[in-house]
């Protein structure tokens, strides 16, 4: 984005613009109350806040890992692993981070192991890593080598798909032990959809599939999403042991739509592959480019297909995976939670369910309880806090004991990512012992933090902006808010950034360093911290300058290398607008007293309404739940009025409306103030028909009200203190008609 500051301003504008001329009113001190209250922050926008992706030190290429990166590894086997990791999941002769590397070999030794470095560095690949690295070390192992598979099956079609208890595992005559090596746990599905994505291209790619074929003797590394969209939910015999033909029957129709899909996505992939060698013999270099950038989208598009292949490496449906664990497999808190208590019936044979994934998985371990290790691998561990987090420690715990592991076994092996935890501080590792079930002296020895080593550390003295670029910047600013470029300001800017990219980038980082960490921080901070030497209302236009140098054309054209910045916008819902009782005294059109912005009973002792207007004629009204307050002889005579919710019967199992329009005519009251001026109605003027809001719609369109109901207004008295409202008409000192 070449102008974030003026975008965030548009937007802001724009909302507030359509806040202000949909719901108009006839009151001008009305109207400039409201704009600003909507003008101050919290209200309908937060403070903006900059995040800095910081940048982290590489480390070797993947081809020149060395025998101290994997240990363990035969020769063969770090052949293997390069192989396989470079086809997929590092393609491209590209440095790892260095934080990579570490949680690579630390992971290897048998630490465990967890990556805090920031947002954008790779900390997904730091755990995938070792979680690879530790399966195609047990593949490639002498005593454990897996052997090449015996069968070699034909290829699935929509009209013959596999039989439901097929299995790969089966299919393909594949001898080693089928178990759950690594366990990818994650809070939410969205991140269990993205992990899946990844896996596709790291492990079911062409390239990968034949890195494995080399390498692997021709097995796969299996991996599986577990969870509510996993065909298919249920057991495969209904409990009097007959088959279940509706489970079945629905298995059978995903497969087959799951086939055509990954058809459909293989012939695109040769078309795209043809037109490329096509437009590559034509010499034509705009045609070649096109054709490039056709597949390398069809590419990137597999990766949201499964390949429907009994030599693909992603497992589709739950009963597969129940009889033939994958080495992966990929669930969120919720799904682990109800795996673990559901079992086969052990007196219907052929019978399967969920817990078949854990006992597989537990006597794999029994098997060598020397080399075989199970990885426990949990994403964003730092949200995992407070009783939730209790409650998500007890369910890792669970699971370490059905394995038949201990806190404390060799064979477990913990990789986690996180955004908060400080290696430094005894608390990560109290921590780190809570959730794991273990001391903090074995928390201390047996986990390693990695932070990673910043490319440009914040250390020695902080260089800062000088005064003829922070005027320039200025001049950058003030242009971009006349709709203008000053391009020649602009490009004196990013020469002077590019002079000392090492200077420029701690110049930068600096405003957002907070006790030694990069941390986002509000956009008014970091333009104070830029810009000290200049006014205050000049801050945020040099930012927005520097904004703009930063995303030009011509940054990128010079090679211009500084950290990636996130913008976070926040914006919150307006639930409705309140207000003290009471009329303008300059303004005849104003019938409510000072606004708020938010909910309250009352303010410096005044009763506070909630703000209606009429769409008409834009006059304001006040409202709020009622209360009847009965006189000596039963009657309701008298209603308070309150912002706060009245109608609190069965609480906390049933839910209040909170939507004015939509409550009833028995718990809400609405008044309209008389000014002084107003002439008083007739009774007859005070009264309508009221149509219900219920019509005889027919079609799109809404029709007339099913009903019509009398209605009128009754004049009364509100005490602006208390918000009682007397009906007649009452001259007491301090109150109000209505």
């Amino acid at each position: 984005m070449k102008d974030p500051i003026g975008a965030h301003k548009a937007v802001q504008d724009g909302i507030k613009r359509y806040v202000t001329s949909a719901f108009g009113t006839n009151s001008s001190t009305f109207e400039e109350d409201r704009k600003n209250l909507l003008d101050q922050p919290g209200v309908l926008f937060q403070r903006p806040y900059v995040e800095p992706t910081q940048s982290y030190k590489s480390g070797s290429t993947l081809a020149d890992l060395s025998d101290d990166d994997l240990p363990g590894f035969s020769p063969a086997g770090i052949e293997a692993f390069k192989a396989i990791i470079g086809a997929g999941l590092f393609s491209g002769d590209y440095p790892l981070y260095k934080h990579q590397q570490t949680m690579l070999r630390e992971s290897l030794r048998g630490k465990h192991c967890v990556v805090v470095t920031g947002t954008g560095s790779g900390k997904t690949e730091a755990f995938l890593l070792p979680a690879l690295a530790n399966i195609i070390r047990e593949g490639t192992r002498s005593s454990s080598q897996w052997t090449h598979p015996t069968r070699t099956p034909s290829e699935w079609t929509s009209n013959k798909p596999p039989r439901w208890d097929s299995t790969r595992k089966e299919l393909r005559g594949e001898e080693r032990p089928a178990a759950v090596r690594a366990l990818v746990l994650y809070p939410m599905n969205a991140l269990v959809e993205d992990q899946v994505s990844r896996l596709r291209l790291a492990l079911d790619s062409d390239e990968a599939l034949a890195a494995l074929d080399r390498h692997l003797a021709g097995n796969r590394i299996r991996f599986g999403r577990y969870n509510g969209s996993t065909p298919v939910a249920g057991h495969p015999f209904k409990p009097d042991g007959k088959p279940n033909r509706s489970k079945r029957s629905a298995l059978a129709e995903d497969l087959k739509a799951a086939i055509n899909d990954h058809v459909s996505m293989r012939n695109k992939l040769e078309r795209c592959r043809k037109e490329l060698a096509d437009a590559e013999a034509t010499g034509n270099q705009k045609v070649i480019k096109d054709a490039r950038e056709e597949l390398s989208d069809a590419v990137e598009e597999t990766s949201f297909i499964r390949r429907m292949s009994p030599d693909a490496a992603e497992m589709f449906h739950r009963w597969e995976m129940q009889a033939a664990p994958p080495d992966i497999l990929v669930t969120n808190l919720s799904m682990l939670s109800i795996m673990l208590m559901r079992h086969a019936d052990p007196n219907i044979h052929g019978d399967r369910a969920d817990s078949d994934i854990f006992e597989s998985t537990r006597q794999w371990l029994s098997e060598d309880r020397e080399n075989n290790v199970f990885q426990l691998i949990i994403d964003e561990l730092h949200l995992h806090r407070s009783s939730a987090g209790t409650e998500v420690a007890y369910l890792v715990r669970l699971l370490i004991d059905r394995l038949g592991l201990t806190p404390d076994s060799p064979q477990l092996r913990i990789l986690a990512s996180s955004a908060s935890l400080d290696g430094n501080d005894d608390l990560t590792y109290e921590y780190l012992g809570g959730f794991f079930g273990c001391t903090l002296e074995e928390a201390k020895a047996r986990f390693h933090i990695e932070s990673g080593e910043p490319k440009y550390p914040l250390d020695g003295e902080i260089p800062e902006f000088d005064q003829s670029f922070t005027e320039t910047c200025v001049k950058i600013g003030k242009a971009q808010a006349q709709g203008c470029d000053d391009k020649s300001a602009l490009e004196a800017v990013v020469d002077q950034l590019k002079v000392d990219q090492e200077r420029t980038n701690k110049c930068i980082l600096a405003a957002f360093d907070s006790n030694g960490q990069i941390r986002a921080k509000p956009l008014d901070e970091i333009s104070n911290y830029w810009f000290s030497s200049l006014p205050p209302d000049a801050r945020l236009t040099a930012t927005r300058g520097l904004f703009c140098a930063f995303g030009s054309d011509y940054a990128k054209a010079r090679g211009l290398a500084i950290p990636s910045l996130r913008f976070h916008w926040m914006a919150k819902n307006i639930d409705g607008l309140w207000a003290t009782i009471g009329l303008g005294e300059e303004d005849g059109h104003r019938r409510v007293g000072d606004l708020l912005p938010e909910r309250k009973l009352s303010i410096e002792g005044r009763r506070v309404l909630e703000v209606l207007y009429c769409e008409c004629c834009g006059t304001q009204l006040l409202c709020g739940n009622k209360i009847a307050l009965k006189n000596g002889l039963g009657l309701e005579r008298e209603f308070e009025l309150t912002s706060l919710e009245t109608q609190i019967e069965g609480l906390p199992e049933t839910t209040v409306e909170t939507r004015t329009d939509a409550q009833n005519y028995r718990d809400v009251g609405v008044v309209w103030l008389r000014g002084p001026d107003d002439k008083t109605a007739s009774e007859e003027d005070l009264k309508w028909q009221h149509g219900t809001i219920e019509t005889n719609s027919t079609s799109d369109r809404p029709g007339k009200p099913v009903a019509y109901m009398p209605a009128s207004w009754v004049p009364a008295s509100i005490n602006p203190i208390t918000g009682l409202v007397s009906l007649g008409r009452n001259n007491e000192k301090g109150q109000l008609d209505r």
